[in-house]
């Protein structure tokens, strides 16, 4: 309900992304912003997902996220315990999506529930993964006549500066890697990331290591550990005690590096002169740390974080005043973000 002078009650929001973590991290982002400003937001996963997300942040007001676990049904193919992306190959996601297009039945189980409990728990929107890939055309679009409705940017969501999460392991792990960054001399290391999608058989790694090691240079590297592998054998031996290498393990403005045309793979010399092409050559290296200096700048600009979601807010309400509200029996609209 809105107070009395007029202000509009806050919506309730059902988010249900795809399963893994480079979406689920960003709705968790968006869930917790939404819940800032006063909202009711569910955020629909499976349980071994919800178990793994980081902490909720504490929020001050009326605002709440509400962790809602539904369990994913199993379906041929489909390991034991997999529940995301990171569960299973890169080329047998097949049964994973399969396993959440079975989800249908039990969130549509969730949101008749919902709708039945009253005005009060009855979802407004319900905020989905989208299938569109642009990121950078306005709302006016051909992406938006394509999909035949409105495309609303919602900017990058980076996480609060200080986190605002409860301690944990996860959080130890980044406090000591930005201990290690305190200590190296301004715009001196290379961050390496090659996103947590791409599993690297574990010749590769050893490749990017030695290479790395080549270009001479500090680097901070987010690795995701090949399958099957032991730990002692992720790496090359005595490679974590080289003074200019620090690992994150388990996380996941990039550059392309030479491959071989026939199977894609790479070696250390080009993961050397690429890097090198970055920290070394200063024609090259003006050009990223401009570039860089640019990106820096969107990403700490608060303010236009915050008007992204409040102008996305905004559109959600502009919906429901302009084509009214909906009955019990209505789907909530989805939305594509």
């Amino acid at each position: 309900m809105g107070d009395a002078a007029g202000s509009p009650p806050p919506l309730r929001i059902v988010i249900c992304p795809w399963l893994a973590f480079g979406h689920m991290l960003p709705y968790l982002e968006l869930a917790e912003r939404l819940a800032s400003r006063g909202h009711r937001v569910s955020y629909v996963s499976t349980p071994r997902n919800l178990a793994r997300l980081p902490p909720l942040r504490q929020l001050a007001g009326d605002g709440a996220v509400d962790l809602v676990a539904l369990t994913l049904p199993r379906v041929e193919g489909l390991p034991d315990g997999a529940e995301s992306t990171n569960d299973v190959p890169g080329d047998r996601l097949e049964p994973l999506w399969q396993a959440f297009d079975a989800l249908a039945a039990p969130f549509a189980d969730y949101l008749a529930a919902a709708c039945a409990a009253g005005e009060s728990a009855r979802p407004d929107w319900v905020l989905g993964s989208s299938p569109t890939r642009s990121t950078t055309e306005p709302p006016s679009s051909p992406a938006s006549t394509a999909c035949r409705k409105p495309l609303v940017p919602l900017g990058l969501l980076p996480p609060s500066p200080d986190g605002g999460r409860a301690a944990g392991a996860a959080h130890e792990d980044d406090n000591a890697a930005v201990r290690w960054l305190n200590l190296q001399p301004a715009k001196s290391v290379v961050y390496v990331a090659l996103g947590s999608e791409v599993l690297l058989r574990v010749e590769l790694v050893h490749e990017l290591a030695y290479g790395l090691e080549l270009a001479g240079t500090r680097f901070l590297w987010a690795l995701r550990k090949p399958r099957g592998v032991a730990d002692d054998d992720v790496l090359p031996a005595g490679f974590l005690e080289r003074p200019n290498s620090r690992l994150m393990e388990g996380r996941k403005v990039g550059l392309m590096v030479a491959r071989n045309e026939d199977d894609g793979s790479f070696d250390r010399h080009g993961i050397a002169s690429a890097v090198k092409g970055v920290m070394v050559e200063e024609d090259t290296r003006k050009i990223f740390v401009e570039n860089a200096k640019k990106m820096q700048e969107i990403v700490a600009d608060k303010e236009l974080q915050d008007r992204y979601v409040d102008e996305f807010v905004q559109h959600l309400r502009s919906y429901i005043t302009d084509h009214g509200n909906f009955s019990a029996a209505d789907v909530p609209p989805p939305v594509e973000i």
